[in-house]
């Protein structure tokens, strides 16, 4: 059973590059518009957070994260998903991504953003007590937050192909992430690299970084979802 979930995490990665290499024009501009539109904003606004940090800093700070860089990335994986389809895209396609996606993306959004910031702040909270019983439930939180990354990887691809409630979205995603842990972990660890190799060199940030996301994780979704998808004929 590992080695097929393994393999399966091979056959994403590869699958996920594959689409990279063929459609590498279509991602440069695809994740630079999400560079722009999405994850300027809401880094600026974080590092203003940083330095004032005060609730009004804070308030845009996540209006910038629900309202646009959730509905950006989105619209990143709902195309990415079109080209492992074989589909064309055109500039004027992202709009229509974007509005198609923008209020379940937005609401995904919260929910993810809400749901981390509750971690992260326990993580620090029990670190800060500096008992020993307090550094185990820190690690204990920590591993959640380990989780939350993981189930991640799988929500914008079930948002954009089931149409569901953003709770189920989150469920399921969470669902698969824990019933497929070999794979999930090797779709991270070239999440990870990728991500290194993007703040490292500062341009694949705005060019590859999220094109490059997204046709990984798409890719994993559609190589593990095959599992849970009933033959038409019931055999």
């Amino acid at each position: 059973m590992t080695g097929e979930s393994l393999a399966q995490g091979w056959r994403a990665v590869a699958r996920g590059f594959q689409g990279l290499y063929d459609y590498i024009g279509t991602t440069m501009v695809v994740s630079a518009l999400w560079f722009l539109i999405g994850f300027t904003p809401t880094a600026l606004s974080f590092l203003v957070f940083l330095q004032v940090p005060a609730v009004n800093s804070f308030l845009i700070f996540a209006a910038c994260w629900v309202a646009l860089l959730g509905p950006a990335t989105a619209a990143v994986y709902s195309a990415m998903h079109e080209l492992l389809d074989g589909e064309m895209i055109r500039l004027r396609d992202m709009a229509a991504h974007f509005a198609k996606h923008y209020k379940r993306a937005a609401a995904l959004s919260a929910v993810m953003g809400a749901v981390l910031g509750v971690l992260v702040v326990d993580v620090i909270f029990f670190t800060q007590l500096q008992t020993g019983w307090s550094r185990y439930v820190a690690i204990i939180w920590g591993y959640f937050i380990l989780f939350w990354a993981l189930t991640a990887q799988y929500v914008f691809p079930f948002l954009i192909t089931r149409d569901v409630s953003v709770w189920q979205v989150v469920k399921m995603a969470a669902l698969m992430a824990a019933d497929n842990v070999v794979a999930t972990l090797v779709v991270a660890f070239f999440t990870l690299l990728v991500l290194a190799a993007s703040v490292f060199l500062r341009v694949p940030v705005m060019l590859f970084m999220i094109g490059t996301f997204a046709f990984l994780h798409v890719s994993a979704f559609r190589e593990l979802i095959k599992k849970y998808v009933r033959p038409e004929n019931g055999s």
